[in-house]
């Protein structure tokens, strides 16, 4: 799922919401979305997840996120592009 679309007008498709519930059990989930029709928050409130909105028009962004996995501290770097 990482850098596919998550949802179509405004909706999560098919699938999304069980998989994001899925991972969300296992792994910290962050969703990155330029939330053009507002409803990213609504669609993702239940959800074990971090909601992400990109601001201003150029949606390249990079996120920095430290991490542990295994006893091993490190960084994951997120690129997303609208």
């Amino acid at each position: 799922m990482a850098g596919s679309t998550l949802s179509y007008r405004g909706v999560l498709t098919a699938g999304v919401y069980a998989q994001l519930r899925q991972l969300g059990e296992k792994l910290d989930v962050h969703v990155l979305s330029a939330d053009t029709r507002g409803t990213a928050r609504e669609q993702l409130h239940d959800l074990p997840s971090r909601l992400h909105i990109l601001t201003g028009s150029d949606h390249d962004v990079q996120m920095i996120f430290d991490c542990e996995f295994g006893g091993k501290k490190g960084r994951i770097v997120v690129r997303a592009a609208s």
